[in-house]
């Protein structure tokens, strides 16, 4: 099964130059799209959420039309602008989120617990550095875990630490779901095959 396929995808005005390639993402499995900034990889994470539509062309995410309201139980999207609550704690989020998910906190607590004590929850979102935002906003927007999961750049200001735990979930989500993951950054340590694609080149 592909969980994401794009033929002939052209966008309208002010996003008619952006290229949308044809793709066919596979499921279960880890899709890395790169290439530098301007050249539709965030486009394309608009387009797979559903916020974007095709001007011509087909989009089809998990078989439907990606802002078929059907997919919101099916697909996770992280987003690389972080919309916390600036006042508001991590768990209070964590209970925003969990409530919306229909699933108690337990599974946010456990992927936060894998980076160490968790008494920063409870500081306004306002006070975390920009690498426990990010890795708050990655948890929140990916739990739990969903047939498709799409992030954009999640591992932005993360530590190594951080960005080591969060190589290891991608890589367990990948044995079950598809995992579409824009990351503009060096290679990575994966310990399995990934898809590669370069936004723009016509690859």
């Amino acid at each position: 099964m592909h969980a994401v396929v794009t033929r002939g995808v052209r966008l309208a005005a002010p996003l008619a130059s952006v290229v949308v390639p044809d793709l066919e993402v596979a499921s279960p499995g880890i899709t890395v799209l790169g290439g530098p900034h301007g050249t539709g990889a965030s486009t394309f994470v608009e387009l797979c959420a559903g916020t974007l539509a095709a001007r011509s062309g087909a989009a089809r995410v998990l078989g439907l039309d990606p802002a078929d309201p059907r997919l919101v139980r099916s697909r996770s999207i992280c987003r690389t602008t972080i919309g916390l609550a600036a006042r508001a704690s991590v768990r209070q989020h964590v209970r925003l989120f969990a409530h919306a998910a229909g699933i108690d906190d337990e599974p946010f607590l456990a992927r936060f617990a894998a980076h160490g004590p968790l008494a920063w929850l409870d500081a306004p979102t306002e006070r975390l550095s920009a690498g426990m935002a990010r890795l708050a906003w990655v948890v929140l927007t990916t739990t739990p875990q969903r047939e498709l999961v799409v992030l954009d750049e999640p591992f932005l200001d993360l530590d190594d630490a951080a960005s080591a735990v969060l190589l290891d979930e991608i890589e367990a989500w990948a044995r079950t779901s598809a995992v579409l993951l824009v990351d503009r950054s060096a290679p990575r340590g994966w310990s399995r095959d990934v898809v590669r694609i370069a936004m723009g080149s016509g690859e």
